[in-house]
């Protein structure tokens, strides 16, 4: 389900389903990004950097 949630319970059986598409959180530093997702009880992210005005 791209860009969407969806919660299935069964029994003690939870099953958690989001794009990471679309993020809840865009975090931006100078060189780069990062995409925070959360879901229930865990948050990841995504980093993206940049090359600097010199190249590196």
């Amino acid at each position: 389900m791209p860009g969407g949630r969806l919660d299935l319970t069964e029994g003690d059986v939870m099953i958690e389903v989001k794009s990471i598409g679309k993020p809840d959180e865009r975090r931006d530093f100078p060189r780069g990004h990062l995409e925070v997702c959360n879901l229930s009880g865990l948050s990841f992210g995504v980093a993206t950097s940049g090359h600097g005005p010199d190249g590196s």
